[in-house]
């Protein structure tokens, strides 16, 4: 029996809480794309770690070391709902290295071959785990398959049970079958409170047209216009699908919406859908900067990351940036440049005494 809980105040949709991740049920539309004898053993523990875990990570195979004493919460999977369990992802009640089947945790047969079985997906979804500490596998064993082995000992948070998670250093899928609590809680600091500016500028090749999508159905938001300013409200695991982290994004005149997590965590990168308004106040001062300096027309240009023959240098460096080569040549009819842009699909610039004469792509 599912649980509701509000998100926070003030929001009128129904949500989930499982060890302190918040999880917000979207009844949708339509579909959002998702898309191991053991010779010798260590135990690691605290005491013994140098290096502190990083909350702005979530747990993979370069920090599962570090999350000794962190709890994990395991996600809801497509995949793995489908075939009825956690396919890709063994828990066993013992931590043996010696190649043998051994009791996997709420075993249940594949739907579709009672011979084989995995995880129960219905008694371990949404569960959480504290990560006790590292079993390192034999350095060489004559079982082949157990090699750079290791498993994880984690103590389910509500019923106590230990039981053992087994990976190797191929194995990330394991990994993306969690969400490190400690990670969720720092997003909800880092990013709830803040203002972002929707421009919506993904690239064309990009499927999704837009940002924003309704907290009612999951539908696109094409009613919000770019250039809105938008708050983070909270940060939320969707339910259902693969558990993606989102933002909560409240706008007065607009109401609420939701966004990936990363579409507002890479507000540095071109082509993301949102600004921050610092980011924002900063661009429209340079827009206002480039216009004074080449007017409306060549700033505009530049400001679109284009360029046109007539092109001054700096011209072409502040709209495509410095070149990755430039060739030059000086003979009696004056300098000539090239300039290169990219390694393998290259586009080039090519300059008569400093003025831009021809492009190619």
């Amino acid at each position: 029996m599912k649980r509701y809980i509000l998100i926070v105040l003030m929001l009128s949709f129904v949500d989930y809480t499982f060890a302190q991740i918040t999880r917000l049920k979207i009844e949708e539309k339509r579909s959002i794309v998702d898309s191991n004898k053991c010779m010798k053993k260590r135990l690691i523990d605290t005491m013994l770690l140098t290096e502190r875990y990083d909350s702005l990570q979530n747990i993979d195979i370069s920090n599962v070391r570090k999350h000794i004493g962190q709890t994990i919460y395991l996600r809801e999977n497509n995949f793995s709902k489908e075939r009825g369990g956690y396919s890709h992802m063994h828990l066993y009640t013992v931590p043996k290295f010696d190649g043998s089947n051994y009791p996997l945790y709420k075993a249940i047969p594949y739907k579709n071959n009672n011979n084989i079985m995995h995880c129960s997906y219905d008694q371990l979804k949404c569960k959480s785990f504290l990560v006790n500490k590292i079993i390192s596998g034999p350095e060489s064993s004559i079982w082949a398959l157990d090699k750079g082995k290791a498993c994880i000992e984690l103590i389910e948070t509500i019923s106590k049970d230990t039981v053992y998670l087994y990976y190797n250093d191929l194995e990330q899928i394991v990994f993306s079958l969690f969400l490190t609590q400690g990670y969720f809680e720092k997003m909800k600091q880092v990013y709830t409170g803040k203002d972002y500016i929707y421009v919506n500028n993904r690239s064309s090749i990009n499927k999704e047209k837009n940002g924003l999508r309704s907290i009612n159905d999951g539908s696109e938001r094409a009613d919000i216009p770019t250039g809105v300013k938008l708050k983070c409200v909270d940060i939320a695991v969707k339910e259902g699908g693969d558990n993606e982290i989102i933002a909560i994004m409240d706008n007065p005149k607009y109401g609420k919406s939701f966004v990936w997590l990363d579409d507002i965590a890479g507000t540095d990168i071109s082509f993301n859908k949102f600004e921050t308004l610092e980011k924002h106040k900063t661009d429209i001062a340079d827009k206002q900067k480039m216009v004074k300096k080449y007017g409306q027309q060549k700033a505009k240009l530049i400001i679109e990351g284009k360029v046109e023959i007539g092109f001054n240098k700096q011209m072409c460096r502040e709209s495509w940036g410095e070149p990755d080569n430039i060739n030059k040549t000086i003979g009696g009819f004056g300098t000539y440049e090239q300039w290169v842009y990219g390694e393998i699909n290259c586009s080039y610039l090519y300059f008569e005494n400093g003025l831009l004469t021809s492009i190619q792509n």
